[in-house]
């Protein structure tokens, strides 16, 4: 590929990273890790209020959603947001969305972009 091409493509991929389908997927995954915090609320107060409940981290309490009534749909809904948010972050980190920049204060907040990518990705 020509050093011509290689640009072209840059520049698409840019484009491509700051359309306004990264900003819904970002909407999507912040509203999907919200929920994620609210069900760890819920089974810690569940908890401390002696109505059961267990002690739990998030993949844990995610877990437990298994079995309850809707529960599968939710996950699923979840886990299209866990996707959404990473390819978010991935979008942040590679194609530098937020014009960071090269320097070692955007480098290193693109890599942390990037972690958590990976994070929710894995999630």
């Amino acid at each position: 590929m020509g050093e011509s091409a290689a640009q072209d493509l840059s520049a698409q991929a840019r484009r491509a990273g700051r359309s306004r389908w990264f900003d819904w997927a970002g909407r999507f995954g912040l509203a999907a890790q919200g929920i994620s915090f609210v069900i760890v609320a819920v089974l810690a107060l569940m908890l401390a209020t002696g109505q059961g409940g267990m002690t739990a981290d998030r993949e844990v309490a995610l877990g437990t959603l298994v079995d309850e009534t809707l529960g599968g749909a939710l996950l699923v809904l979840l886990a299209a947001g866990f996707g959404a948010y990473s390819a978010w972050r991935f979008a942040l980190g590679v194609l530098d969305r937020d014009r960071e920049g090269d320097d070692p204060k955007g480098l290193g907040k693109r890599a942390g972009d990037l972690g958590k990518g990976l994070f929710y990705g894995a999630l």
